[in-house]
């Protein structure tokens, strides 16, 4: 069972105890509260991007593939093979 009786010292210990929930709840709420406003705030961030990308979004114009390189552009040399080490 528990024991309340704080004797002598009551006049001390309980608002210590109160003071102490009444901090503990105001960091709670504190925590809560910027933590919804973040979220909104990044919500919202998502929203503008969203509405930033949406006209890159659109596909592309379609163009036949090329099959070879074009005329002004040099063929790629092929990468260089390298050495081997013997152990």
């Amino acid at each position: 069972m528990l024991d309340f009786n704080a004797g002598k010292y009551a006049a001390f210990v309980w608002p210590a105890y109160a003071l102490s929930v009444a901090v503990i709840g105001a960091m709670i709420a504190d925590t809560l509260s910027r933590a919804r406003r973040w979220r909104r705030a990044a919500e919202a961030r998502e929203a503008d991007a969203r509405e930033r990308a949406a006209p890159l979004a659109q596909p592309p114009l379609t163009q036949p593939p090329l099959t070879q390189a074009p005329p002004n552009q040099a063929p790629k040399a092929p990468a260089p093979e390298l050495p081997t080490v013997e152990t």
